[in-house]
């Protein structure tokens, strides 16, 4: 783990082994699913949202197409796979309409935000919730349901 002082010195903080993630949340992650029954594909998924939000950070406008991010189109992807195969077939609840909240959540961010960038969007995740995700299917049903109320509003107002 970097020297905390270190690390914060920049966004983009250590990132000793070069393979895209800050040292620091590279062991939360790897912390986070250690217990996990299938802690391999978990962190791999949290690796690569954590690999596309660095980029965003070097360079927002990195794999972006048609105002939607190609990064996190494909981390969705991965996601999605995830929770309809393998929790699907592990009799696990809601998957589904957790993804359907993520990708609404997404949806909407990224038509009216000024600032189409996923830090951004969790920024505005945790002034509505009080926490900031690391990626968005940590929130509960009840948190998604209440950041699409907030961008529901908002898209109405115009405000972004």
């Amino acid at each position: 783990m970097p020297n905390k002082k270190e690390n914060d010195k920049t966004l983009l903080g250590i990132d000793s082994n070069n393979n895209g993630v800050r040292d620091d949340v590279e062991h939360y992650i790897f912390n986070r699913f250690k217990n996990s029954k299938n802690y391999r594909v978990e962190r791999e998924i949290a690796m690569q949202r954590a690999r596309a939000t660095q980029l965003f950070m070097i360079n927002p406008e990195t794999g972006y197409q048609d105002g939607k991010s190609k990064l996190t189109e494909k981390m969705n992807s991965c996601l999605f796979y995830y929770y309809n195969e393998y929790l699907s077939a592990n009799n696990i609840t809601s998957s589904r309409d957790a993804l359907e909240q993520i990708e609404t959540i997404e949806g909407i961010w990224f038509k009216i935000a000024r600032v189409k960038t996923d830090l951004a969007l969790r920024n505005f995740i945790k002034r509505q919730t009080g926490k900031l995700p690391l990626y968005l299917n940590a929130l509960t049903v009840k948190e998604a349901q209440n950041v699409i109320n907030a961008l529901l509003i908002m898209q109405k107002s115009g405000t972004k």
